[in-house]
């Protein structure tokens, strides 16, 4: 298959046996598919659309879903997609995404044509997903020495890497010009750049790595490169993990959880006051996201973590549901389950990770999950009447 080509999907319709709700799984499983980062635009502005990634001629390539119709066009070509990374621009007239830890890509979706906007240096590889501001004009990443990168394609090479102190960097690149400027570098592995939607001077950032041995995981900086300060000092046995910003740039929320404890906490970050909240407790959910105003949050729940060293210190129960949470009555409910193995998959740690996410209309949850065969996109409807559980 190449550029152009369409796939027509049969979408398989269920409801889930604990919550009722009506479950959509859109993609074959025996095809391997998957949604990108859980903060990264995939639905177009009015929810016709979707991009995934899938393997249907023996690549990892993306795709433009029409719901309606049921059919996917293919956007990209050949290997090498960083199919996680991608994003369709707020016009929704482009996909963006790093081909072969090389090159930074525009493919226009109406004629599939690429433009080439940044090359990584030959000395350096372009590393995890790559994120935008939000008038699209520009974006952050990391790029890691090439001396010191190994692909990440398991746990144990992840738990290595971060002892190696790999020299990492922080640049930002004008997505027309492809110009680019290092805003931040140091040998310790880096990573998650994130623009504050509408604060361009704003960049959050992490020190990526086993979450119980990394000095303190979520950082800020200003654009220029000055201001490089710790948005949270951990507590003694504290991890912090999938931190992300309210789409409308009110703040930085992340999932934080203690050694021994099965429960997690989510957490609120000012960044002009620089004021930790905590939100509310909630089960042991992985990844979290909010709609635009941060008022809804969705999270998936899992087990024990595999990116800490003392496993046993962290052990929880596997928890396969997906949760959704009202903030302002501070309860969360029950939405579907995911029942996703959490496995690494054809080299991938991330891939059948249910990275869940808001439909534009926060009706509904697009997730990713394994419990059908390959990976798999699904849609959950959000329940009309759930029963709220306190936090």
């Amino acid at each position: 298959m190449a550029k152009g080509m369409r796939v027509k999907l049969v979408y398989e319709v269920s409801q889930d046996p604990d919550t009722g709700v009506e479950v959509t799984r859109l993609t074959p499983p025996e095809v391997t598919c998957h949604r990108n980062y859980f903060y990264q635009k995939c639905f177009t502005h009015d929810g016709s659309k979707l991009l995934f990634a899938g393997e249907f001629d023996g690549n990892w390539n993306y795709y433009l879903l029409d719901i309606a119709a049921a059919e996917a066009v293919q956007l990209t070509e050949g290997t090498g997609d960083n199919t996680f990374g991608g994003f369709l621009s707020p016009d929704d007239k482009s996909l963006y995404y790093v081909k072969n830890e090389r090159t930074l890509l525009e493919v226009n979706l109406e004629t599939l044509v690429e433009r080439e906007v940044y090359r990584v240096p030959t000395d350096w590889v372009g590393y995890g997903t790559w994120v935008a501001n939000s008038d699209c004009t520009k974006l952050v990443g990391i790029e890691i020495s090439k001396d010191d990168w190994v692909p990440l394609n398991d746990w144990k090479i992840f738990h290595d890497f971060f002892h190696k102190g790999p020299n990492c960097r922080l640049l930002r690149v004008d997505l027309q010009t492809g110009e680019s400027a290092v805003i931040h570098q140091e040998k310790n592995w880096l990573g998650h750049p994130i623009y504050r939607p509408f604060d361009d001077n704003t960049v959050a950032f992490c020190h990526e790595g086993p979450h119980d041995l990394v000095d303190a995981r979520m950082w800020m900086v200003n654009e220029d490169g000055s201001n490089v300060r710790k948005v949270k000092e951990h507590a003694e046995g504290e991890s912090c993990t999938h931190e992300f910003w309210v789409p409308n740039g009110s703040s930085l929320m992340y999932v934080s959880y203690l050694k021994g404890q099965q429960g997690r906490t989510i957490y609120s970050y000012n960044p002009d006051s620089g004021i930790n909240e905590e939100v509310m407790q909630m089960p042991a959910c992985s990844h979290l996201m909010s709609n635009f105003d941060g008022t809804l949050l969705v999270g998936d729940g899992s087990g024990t973590p595999v990116d800490v060293k003392d496993t046993s210190g962290y052990t929880i129960d596997n928890d396969p549901y997906l949760y959704a949470f009202d903030v302002a009555k501070k309860a969360y409910f029950r939405v579907a389950r995911h029942d996703t193995s959490w496995a690494t998959f054809a080299n991938s740690r991330q891939v059948t990770h249910p990275h869940p996410s808001f439909t534009p209309d926060d009706s509904a949850i697009l997730f990713s999950s394994d419990k059908d065969g390959k990976p798999a996109l699904y849609i959950a409807k959000m329940p009309a009447n759930p029963e709220l559980i306190p936090a």
